[in-house]
């Protein structure tokens, strides 16, 4: 018998209830079976970017008066698979398709980076103070560092083993975390140079192998909290990289953990 789980999303009393709204993408020009939110992102500029889709994908933007526009149809032979699928820096939003897109407000969208045959870019993450992009691919497990105007190589990463998760995130800093295998959490520096962390992403005793991290957030203190489809929450602190885990606040993976400094 088919069951239909509940999904209970849960704000701060003090929230204004009506600032909360529903926004059927159905009602915008997509399919209402293959409308499924793959990425959201924020501008600077308060705009959120997102992309959706299942057959076929698509690009949207969501104003500051809640209307939406459809931006722009994303080249996508093969699925694209949920994760650091979209960024926005400055005046450019950054996505995954069969290769690396940009979109800007005069341009449009544009190819970006075209990454080697056979791979695909599957997470992205700015580093802004280095004017970096870096991009995840599968199925070689590539961690390439661009440009972030030409789109040019700057370096290439090889991670190696099984990659367990397809998030990734670059902090202020200028430093990049990510996921491999083992629920192990991996660091690359500003120097570029990747290393293992002592600390792992919290799971059951056993099932490390299949330990993934399903959602990443910066928090304005210096630290990382990030949630696995265990549903274990988990954090590292940015000034020593300390992992800490903080338990299981649910029954199920946590699809999206998002930080607020000091809270």
């Amino acid at each position: 018998v088919p069951q239909v789980r509940k999904m209970v999303f849960e704000t701060n009393p003090a929230c204004d209830p009506a600032m909360v709204c529903s926004i059927p993408l159905s009602a915008h020009g997509f399919d209402l079976y293959a409308n499924a939110v793959l990425g959201l992102t924020a501008a600077r500029n308060g705009m959120i970017h997102g992309l959706a889709g299942s057959d076929s994908f698509r690009l949207f933007r969501l104003r500051h008066d809640k209307a939406l526009e459809i931006l722009a149809d994303i080249p996508a032979a093969r699925e694209i698979l949920n994760g650091n699928v979209i960024v926005a820096h400055e005046d450019s939003v950054f996505c995954v398709g069969d290769c690396v897109f940009r979109w800007t407000s005069t341009g449009g969208l544009k190819q970006f980076a075209v990454l080697e045959e056979g791979q695909r870019p599957v997470a992205l993450a700015v580093d802004g103070l280095n004017a970096r992009l870096f991009v995840l691919a599968e199925p070689a497990h590539v961690l390439q560092v661009l440009d972030l105007a030409s789109g040019h190589e700057i370096k290439r990463i090889e991670l190696g083993g099984y990659v367990c998760s397809r998030w990734i995130k670059a902090t202020a800093d200028g430093c990049l975390y990510g996921f491999e295998a083992n629920a192990g959490i991996y660091k690359v520096d500003l120097r570029l140079q990747k290393v293992t962390l002592s600390g792992k992403i919290a799971c059951l005793r056993g099932t490390e192998f299949i330990a993934e991290c399903t959602s990443l957030s910066e928090e304005a203190e210096g630290a990382i909290w990030g949630g696995t489809r265990e549903g274990y929450l988990f954090s590292i602190a940015l000034a020593d990289d300390k992992v800490t885990h903080h338990g299981k606040p649910g029954n199920f993976y946590l699809k999206g953990v998002t930080a607020l400094g000091g809270r």
